[in-house]
C-alpha cells in the first residue's frame, strides 16, 4: 500500500488564482493575434532603453552570477533611498530601511510573515488584489474585510474600520494606493485616518504602492508620517514596465526591516544581482526616468480614456468609476449570476480576456469585472469592448442598471 503525503490543510480550500489561470490560457494560445487581453496588468510598453544599455556589460561581470546579501547590493538600496528623499521628500529613509524583494508579491508575503502568525487577524479593504487574500490564507491569518460600497465610489467604510481596529484582534491593515482593482488613490484625509487608527491601536499598515508613479489627475499620498507603523511595498514591474524582472523593494523602520530580512534569508536568499544592476541604472538616471514615466503615463491615460469612451458608447449598461491611477476599470454588469463562468465563456467565444470580480473579494453573482487598459492600443480596446458588448447582448437576459449609477 502506498501512503501518500498530505497537502497543507491551509491550501486545501484555496482556489487557483484566476489571473494566473488566464495567463496560462493566453500562453497556450501561443501568440494568437485575435486575443484581446483585458486580463493581467501586463504593460505593452517595453522597459526603458537607458536601463538596458549596460545589460550586456553586466552579464560579463562575475558578481552578477553570484549571491548578494539578502537586503540587496548597498549601492542599489542607497540609490532607492536617495530617490525617495529627492522625489517624495522623505527625511527618515536611508539604505538601512530598504529591502530588495523578488517582486511586490514577495514583498507582501514577507511583510505578512514578519507581522502575523497562524490564527491571528488582518483587516483588508475589499475589493482588493487577490494576492493579499491568498497570502493571508497560506499563513492561516483570518481576514476581516472592510467592504467599500460601489454606490459610494468605493470609499472606505471608516466606521467599520474603526470598529475592527478598536477590537485589538487584528495585527495589521492592508491597503493599496493607487488601488487594484478600482484605480482609487487614497486621499490625504484617508491616509491620516488610517495612519492615526494604526498608531492609536498598535496596528501595522502594509501599503502596496506598486502603482505609485502611475497616476493621472490625482497625486499619490504616502504614509510618510507613520513610518514606525508602516511597511511600504513597491515594485519595478509597473514603473519600469518590467513584470518579468521580478524585483521590487519594501521599506520599513528598523524593527520591521530586521524581521523581514530574516524571513527572506530563508525564503528567497537574495534577488538576482543582474536585475539589481538594471534597477540601479533605472533609479540613478533621474532625468531619463522622469521622461520615461511621463511618456508611460501619457500613453496609459490615452488608453484609459479610450476604454472609458468605448464603455460609455458600446456598453452603457456598465457602471464604473474612472480610475485615478493604476491600470484598471472595475465595472459592474448586473444580471450575471456567475462571474467566473461568464469570463470563461467570454474568452472561449470571443477571445476577449477579463478577470471576474470575485477574484478581488466580491460575490460571484454581483456582476463585477476588472478590465486592464494598458495591454492594448486604443483601436484594439474599442474592438474588445465591442465584442464584450455583443456577448452581453447575446447572453445576458435584459441587463439593466442597478439602483444607483455610481
Amino acid at each position: 500500500m502506498i501512503h501518500r503525503p498530505r497537502v497543507n490543510p491551509l491550501l486545501q480550500s484555496m482556489k487557483q488564482n484566476p489571473i494566473r489561470e488566464l495567463t496560462k490560457r493566453i500562453e497556450m494560445a501561443r501568440g494568437d493575434p485575435e486575443i484581446i487581453s483585458f486580463g493581467g496588468g501586463q504593460p505593452s510598453l517595453p522597459p526603458p532603453e537607458f536601463a538596458l544599455k549596460t545589460a550586456d556589460d553586466y552579464l560579463k561581470q562575475i558578481r552578477v552570477h553570484r549571491y548578494t546579501s539578502t537586503p540587496g547590493l548597498p549601492e542599489v538600496r542607497d540609490a532607492i533611498a536617495k530617490m525617495m528623499v529627492r522625489e517624495e521628500e522623505w527625511i527618515d529613509i536611508d539604505a538601512d530601511n530598504i529591502l530588495l524583494t523578488q517582486s511586490g508579491s514577495n514583498g507582501i508575503e514577507v511583510a505578512v510573515s514578519a507581522l502575523a502568525k497562524e490564527g491571528e487577524e488582518a483587516i483588508v479593504i475589499v475589493p482588493t488584489y487577490i494576492g493579499y487574500l491568498g497570502t493571508l490564507q497560506t499563513h492561516g491569518v483570518k481576514i476581516n474585510p472592510v467592504r467599500r460600497l460601489p454606490e459610494e465610489g468605493f470609499k472606505i467604510d471608516f466606521d467599520h474600520l474603526d470598529e475592527l481596529a478598536g477590537k485589538r484582534k487584528s495585527r495589521f491593515i492592508i491597503v493599496c494606493s493607487p488601488d487594484n482593482p478600482t484605480g482609487r488613490i487614497l486621499s490625504s484625509g484617508e491616509v491620516k485616518t488610517i495612519g492615526d487608527l494604526a498608531q492609536d491601536n498598535g496596528l501595522a499598515i502594509i501599503c502596496d504602492e506598486s502603482y505609485y508613479r502611475i497616476t493621472y489627475e490625482e497625486s499619490f499620498r504616502s504614509f510618510r508620517d507613520y513610518l514606525p507603523n508602516l511597511v511600504g511595498v513597491r515594485s519595478f514591474s509597473k514603473t519600469a514596465s518590467a513584470t518579468g524582472w521580478r524585483i521590487g523593494y519594501n521599506y520599513a523602520d528598523s524593527e520591521l526591516f530586521d524581521a523581514m530580512e530574516k524571513v527572506n534569508q530563508y525564503r528567497m536568499l537574495c534577488v538576482s544581482p543582474f536585475f539589481q544592476e538594471l534597477v540601479y541604472e533605472f533609479v540613478e538616471a533621474h532625468e531619463e526616468r522622469e521622461e520615461y514615466l511621463r511618456h508611460v503615463v501619457s500613453v496609459y491615460r490615452e488608453r484609459r480614456d479610450a476604454m472609458r469612451s468605448s464603455l460609455e458608447k458600446r456598453l452603457p449598461e456598465a457602471t464604473f468609476q474612472t480610475p485615478q491611477g493604476a491600470f484598471y476599470f472595475f465595472i459592474h454588469l448586473p444580471g450575471i449570476p456567475d462571474d467566473v463562468s461568464f469570463v470563461n465563456e467570454l474568452y472561449d467565444s470571443t477571445k476577449v480576456a477579463a478577470v471576474p470580480g470575485s477574484a478581488f473579494g466580491m460575490n460571484p453573482d454581483e456582476g463585477f469585472f476588472r478590465l486592464t487598459f494598458v495591454s492594448e492600443v486604443p483601436s484594439r480596446i474599442d474592438e474588445g469592448i465591442g465584442k464584450l458588448a455583443k456577448f452581453v447582448q447575446d447572453n445576458v437576459e435584459t441587463p439593466r442598471l442597478s439602483g444607483s449609477d455610481y
